[in-house]
């Protein structure tokens, strides 16, 4: 069987030299490789009466292919937010996420060696499917791995038997009964049960179950926590960690495959913290608290600020559902994860570059911390002034590997597939489980939005200086704090909207105004002096005291550059064409109204002000 999986493997490669001379001590993989490829004229014996399978097969020729049955079987985690986030600390949060992943990826494993590596089609996404001769109790094997893995969380399985003439007739409508199949065993909902008595003392964690011992936390004290809980935080250890903060950093090449350790004390020494402690610097550069992704710098800063940034894949699922044959799922099953994982240590790599060199700041510790990295979504945490430089570069690039050239030609015509990113920014005591929720229901939903009216990716963010800032109702506060009304003109009595936002923002977009901030940042006062009037006082006044501001800067060199900067910035109106955005620009652009009869004209001061302030 392993000679057979080797020839059908190499065949494409069997009239190269070196595969040859690899094959020659196996026989009958050559023997199948040249017979495959067509430069052989017979099976080996052992395989011949199987030669119309093989045929059928290798052609795609479902009217040849004899009368077999086989089994797609998955397993997927459901309700994944509610299992990761149930507790509000970050080392559970990370840990549940570990677990779901490991699930997967451990089940796989045991698939590859009881079947064959191959038959594994997906492992993303706490998600596992696979190609099986027979059901065999697979279903109920990957529920009970699941359930003693996670204890609290729910997962749907199912196994659903396939004739291969279907399968290569038509794959889609085979993979499609497969999903229902899962959809069926999810609405059955067989949750775990467990049970908490009157007298029985509670979890601190997750205030719910049942405590069965006492562990200690940060400041020494014993507190006690359920079987559950201690899942997620063992599992959430240092090393896993470390591993989940090399991976993006290998992927970038800026440390090698084998040797990790010394490369990190080679590149990054010059980047730490003092001598005396790089002897464990391989030890502390992925561990820590959230305080200590904030780098110390020469600065006095009176908050430590954090971003946490989601991202999402917009039409993803609608090309899965279109693809015909196994082939192009598996392809695009493995290009999705691979330029996700390309995209992210890209442009982590270069935000950090850039956030290092402008603030001259030595690390305590890499300044992100991975929490997913899945098939198409990720989330992190990151230092805030390397955050929005990350969505940006992230964004342009997956903008660019996924633009289409022939329309036509795609499987879902003009449909966008790029990514949808929130980014909240607040203070490292924000509590990880508010930032998280808020980040994916409102920022994230907010550049979804933006994805489908510019039919690109998009970025949309919030700046908060602490967690009391972070709003109950996103939707409200952008009405309230971003929404003005002007008059048209003198003596009329119509009023037009006025936003003081333009985001969502594309790639492009965020790209110039963080130039600009770049190039402003040092007079953050006169920027935050021109942003208040739009906030405090009418629309008229507020461009009345931009213009007199700007006329008066006119004798003076340097204040001049400071007004040339910020009026070059432009954007998108919506039809094709950019224009100038300062004080005061009519644009065809998402708002937060849902009436879009109207005229809509934006001054973005305060996404200026915000960026200007996260570069800080």
């Amino acid at each position: 069987m392993n000679q057979v999986r080797l020839g059908a493997l190499l065949h494409e490669l069997c009239d190269l030299t070196p595969i040859q001379d690899a094959l020659a001590k196996h026989p009958e993989a050559l023997q199948l490789a040249r017979y495959l490829k067509g430069s052989g004229d017979s099976l080996p014996d052992t395989l011949r009466p199987h030669q119309a399978l093989i045929e059928a097969i290798h052609t795609n020729n479902s009217h040849s292919a004899p009368e077999v049955n086989f089994c797609v079987v998955g397993l997927a985690a459901q309700r994944i937010k509610q299992y990761v986030f149930e507790t509000p600390g970050l080392p559970e949060i990370r840990g549940a996420s570990i677990l779901l992943d490991v699930v997967a990826e451990t089940m796989a494993e045991m698939v590859a060696q009881e079947i064959g590596r191959e038959c594994v089609l997906q492992t993303a996404a706490s998600t596992l499917v696979f190609l099986t001769p027979e059901e065999a109790g697979w279903g109920l094997r990957l529920k009970k791995a699941f359930y003693e893995k996670t204890l609290v969380a729910f997962c749907a399985s199912a196994a659903h038997e396939v004739a291969l003439q279907d399968f290569l007739s038509d794959y889609g409508a085979c993979m499609r009964a497969f999903l229902n199949a899962m959809d069926a065993d999810r609405y059955r909902a067989e949750l775990p049960v467990w049970e908490c008595l009157p007298f029985e003392m509670r979890c601190m964690f997750c205030k719910k179950r049942s405590s069965v011992e006492l562990v200690s936390v940060a400041d020494g004290e014993r507190v006690p926590i359920c079987h559950a809980c201690q899942c997620k935080r063992d599992a959430g250890d240092a090393d896993k960690r470390r591993e989940l903060g090399i991976r993006p950093l290998q992927d970038a090449g800026i440390l090698s495959q084998n040797n990790p350790k010394q490369d990190l004390q080679r590149v990054f020494e010059k980047s730490f913290a003092s001598d005396a402690t790089k002897q464990d610097l391989w030890y502390r550069a992925f561990t820590g608290g959230l305080n200590e992704l904030v780098p110390e710098t020469d600065e006095r800063e009176s908050k430590k600020q954090v971003a946490f940034i989601y991202g999402d894949g917009s039409n993803f699922g609608q090309i899965t559902k279109n693809l015909n044959s196994l082939a192009l799922s598996l392809q695009w099953t493995r290009r999705a994860e691979l330029v996700n994982r390309a995209a992210i240590a890209l442009a982590l790599s270069r935000a950090m570059h850039e956030a290092l060199q402008e603030a001259q700041a030595k690390l305590n510790r890499m300044p992100f911390e991975v929490l997913v990295i899945g098939g198409d979504d990720f989330s992190l945490f990151t230092w805030s002034r390397l955050a929005l430089r990350f969505c940006q570069q992230f964004v342009a690039l997956t903008d660019l590997e996924y633009h289409k050239g022939d329309t036509g030609k795609c499987i879902v015509g003009t449909t966008p597939i790029c990514y949808g990113v929130g980014c909240l920014i607040s203070d490292e005591k924000a509590p990880a489980q508010r930032v998280v929720e808020f980040t994916e229901a409102n920022l994230l939903k907010f550049a979804k939005r933006g994805v489908k009216a510019h039919e690109k990716g998009c970025i949309a963010f919030l700046y908060t200086t602490n967690a009391d800032q972070i709003p109950g109702d996103y939707h409200e506060h952008l009405r309230k704090n971003y929404r003005r009304e002007a008059r048209l003109g003198k003596g009329q009595s119509s009023q037009v909207p006025v936003y003081l936002t333009i985001q969502p923002l594309t790639a492009p977009e965020l790209n110039a105004f963080l130039e600009c901030a770049a190039q402003i940042k040092e007079e953050i006062g006169s920027l935050q002096r021109l942003a208040e009037p739009f906030v405090r006082q009418p629309i008229e006044a507020a461009l009345l005291y931009f213009v007199y501001q700007r006329a008066r800067a006119e004798s003076s060199d340097e204040r001049k550059q400071f007004y040339n900067r910020v009026m070059s910035l432009t954007a998108s109106d919506g039809k094709g064409t950019h224009k100038e955005l300062f004080p005061l620009q009519s644009l065809h652009r998402l708002t937060v109204d849902t009436d879009q009869s109207k005229t809509a004209y934006f001054a973005p001061i305060l996404d200026l002000l915000e960026i200007t302030k996260a570069m800080r």
